[in-house]
């Protein structure tokens, strides 16, 4: 490389274990053409598929040794274990960095896999910035904010008034590529029906993949009960087509279900670029990771946001909250029950997908909202830190 040619320097972002924590990375490295983008992730293969679905070098790509810190005897034992070479790791990353490329700025973007390397950073003298992804932040994303120099948060909050708020971080593979025609066509979708997007994150949703397994394989109600009317249904009086992405669990039966429903669908592990599935869409049913939330909003794309339920801050409700309070979106329990599922979340997803009126408000609705573009403010902040170190 011809020193006219060369990065300013190297960013390196450590944060994995989910496609939530890889993306905004993806994202704010579009707005470093000049830098050379590094990604410390976990071993985990969803990590792998995003990067090389994402065109990252090999080259550019660590897999980290590091586990979660989860409170039981077998897991604990196993992130002591690897937090030594967890972080010896990180260092020779952060040092090779240096040689190559001269100065480095470490970001992370939260998970198991930033915290050793926000320790590497602080023991190599490289500056880092912590990036809060959530609403709620994580113990990694609090902690890592202790060390860092800069701490940035997606979503302001009054309790971390002094982190800098950036608002969503999109990247160029979440924005549609043309109008909903184009995309359903490049998906090989009818052109003209209208589109249920259903996204449980990067690795698929267990419990909203049993809701749409049940409502598929469901009993048509009664001819004259049109207030019970269910998903399959409405699905069908709407003559709706499904893209649903399943994770790699669930995808067979899910292909299966939706065949034997006629009820016309594709169905991935992972959409990618997720552009085109959330361009063909006129509804989706999301988890409510700040990715998600992100991606509808760029896109002006109606939501009905079911939280992970399993999370004691709720955290997914917190992210749809801006949506949410302009009206582009409604949040609905997951209670990880099928049955009370159907009675709830899939109640409201008929609703929906029978209320053409409901969905064209919500649309109209993100008008009321700024424009998302915490990409481009957070690499504005990397290259200050460049600038000052």
């Amino acid at each position: 490389m011809s020193a006219e040619s060369a990065p300013a320097g190297a960013v390196g972002f450590a944060g994995g274990g989910t496609g939530g924590h890889l993306y905004p990375a993806l994202a704010i490295a579009e707005h470093l053409p000049d830098h050379r983008a590094l990604y410390i992730h976990s071993d985990r293969a969803i990590d792998a598929r995003v990067l090389e679905g994402a065109g990252v070098p090999e080259a550019d790509r660590f897999a980290s040794p590091a586990r979660p810190p989860i409170a039981k005897p077998l897991p604990a034992a196993r992130f002591v274990l690897r937090w030594g070479a967890s972080v010896r790791h990180a260092r020779e990353i952060l040092r090779e960095a240096r040689r190559a490329h001269g100065r480095v700025v470490v970001v992370a973007t939260g998970g198991f896999v930033c915290a050793p390397a926000a320790c590497a950073s602080k023991a190599e003298r490289v500056p880092l910035i912590a990036l809060a992804l959530d609403a709620v932040p994580g113990k990694a994303s609090k902690w890592g904010a202790r060390l860092a120099s800069t701490a940035l948060t997606v979503h302001p909050q009054p309790a971390y008034a002094d982190w800098t708020p950036l608002g969503p971080i999109v990247r160029a593979a979440s924005l549609a590529p043309g109008n909903p025609e184009h995309c359903r066509r490049e998906l090989g979708l009818d052109p003209d029906r209208p589109t249920l997007l259903v996204v449980g994150g990067s690795q698929g949703a267990g419990s909203i993949n049993d809701l749409l397994h049940a409502e598929l394989e469901a009993a048509e109600s009664q001819e004259g009960d049109r207030q019970k009317r269910g998903v399959l249904e409405t699905l069908r009086a709407g003559a709706w087509q499904v893209l649903h992405q399943s994770g790699e669990r669930d995808l067979d039966r899910l292909r299966d279900a939706y065949a034997s429903a006629g009820v016309p669908a594709r169905v991935e592990p992972l959409f990618e670029p997720v552009g085109l599935a959330l361009g063909a869409a006129d509804l989706t049913l999301t988890r409510g990771g700040a990715g998600a939330i992100a991606d509808a909003w760029a896109n002006t794309l109606p939501c009905l946001v079911a939280p992970y339920p399993h999370h004691r801050d709720q955290h997914h409700a917190a992210n749809a909250e801006p949506v949410v309070r302009v009206g582009a979106a409604v949040v609905e329990t997951d209670h990880a029950d099928v049955e009370r599922n159907r009675e709830g979340l899939g109640a409201r997803l008929a609703s929906l997908l029978g209320d053409a009126g409901a969905r064209a408000r919500m649309r109209g609705a993100f008008g009321q909202l700024p424009e998302p573009e915490g990409a481009e403010r957070a690499a504005r902040i990397i290259r200050q830190t460049f600038a000052a170190s």
